[in-house]
């Protein structure tokens, strides 16, 4: 009916033998897979280096472009109607400049919210700023303007 355990000694060696290859194999195939997992999770979860400074380099290129398209695509305004509201925005005591985030950054980062509504990934793609650099533009811009809105309609 079924096979006993015991059989002779040359297929024992034979199928012995076998297994250990099997064993090995599956060994080193669950090592391969075990590296090959580490080395993606790793390649995942190397922070990138943010840098505004390049953040800012991409603002000022987009406004000086010899294609005004460009600005008008990214924020919905002219390169003078941002350099204006910028200029009115620099009155404003309230309003917060850091060394590493100049108003003109803040801005643009606020206006490509408004315009596309960007997701925080997003905009950290595109201007190089962490997550809280972008949070903070985006509180503080919107505060400013709700405050110069406030003040311009109920005269204040």
């Amino acid at each position: 009916m079924g096979r006993s355990r015991c059989s002779s000694s040359s297929s024992d060696a034979g199928s012995s033998g076998s297994a250990a290859k099997v064993r090995k194999r599956r060994r080193l195939a669950v090592l391969v897979s075990t590296i090959t997992l580490l080395q993606l999770t790793r390649s995942k979860s190397v922070k990138r280096i943010c840098d505004p400074d390049r953040g800012l380099r991409f603002v000022n290129e987009i406004l000086n472009s010899q294609h005004p398209e460009r600005c008008l695509d990214r924020f919905r305004m002219s390169a003078a109607g941002f350099l204006k509201l910028e200029s009115l925005l620099r009155t404003n005591p309230e309003l917060k400049e850091t060394h590493r985030m100049p108003l003109r950054l803040q801005l643009a980062i606020y206006l490509d919210w408004i315009a596309h509504g960007r997701t925080y990934r997003d905009q950290i793609e595109i201007f190089q700023v962490g997550n809280s650099q972008i949070t903070f533009s985006r509180y503080n811009m919107s505060l400013v303007i709700v405050e110069c809105n406030y003040r311009t309609c109920f005269d204040v």
